[in-house]
């Protein structure tokens, strides 16, 4: 599901932030594959701009803010 509302916010069919808790590094290895993707040019690097990623629970509401409403950019 978070896949599914990324891309839904990168294609602009919602402007919610998404904030991912890397609690003891659970959302390594999906943070790893997006590095990648966007290093074989097979992602925009500008997607990272669609989400924030914050170490421990305390952090999700200051992220809120700092997420984007709106995206920069054409996505399509």
């Amino acid at each position: 599901e978070l896949l599914e509302q990324l891309t839904a916010r990168l294609l602009g069919f919602h402007d919610k932030p998404i904030v991912l808790a890397d609690v003891d590094g659970f959302w390594q290895p999906l943070l790893g594959l997006s590095e990648h993707l966007y290093a074989q040019r097979f992602a925009r690097p500008e997607s990272r701009h669609a989400y924030a990623v914050v170490q421990d629970v305390s952090g999700i509401l200051a992220a809120l803010d700092e997420v984007p409403a709106r995206l920069p950019g054409k996505w399509l």
